[in-house]
């Protein structure tokens, strides 16, 4: 959706200014650009996992409990 809408600013830009074509089209790589780095390091980091406590045996032998009432 946003680059549909860029690619309308853009074009409305430079049908109105013809002359700014060579601006136009640096500004839209360039944003086009920046946006997929952004949203390859927001989107596709991988996040530490949380610092889990080890498991102690009582906690161990209840869950094989509750998953096996035999």
């Amino acid at each position: 959706m946003a680059v549909l809408v860029l690619g309308l600013v853009a074009l409305t830009v430079v049908i109105s200014v013809p002359e700014s074509l060579p601006y136009v089209l640096f500004a839209v790589v360039a944003i086009l650009v920046v946006g997929s780095i952004l949203f390859d390091r927001l989107v596709f980091s991988d996040p530490e996992p949380p610092d889990l406590p080890p498991r102690s045996a009582h906690d161990v032998r209840r869950e094989q409990r509750r998953r096996d009432p035999w």
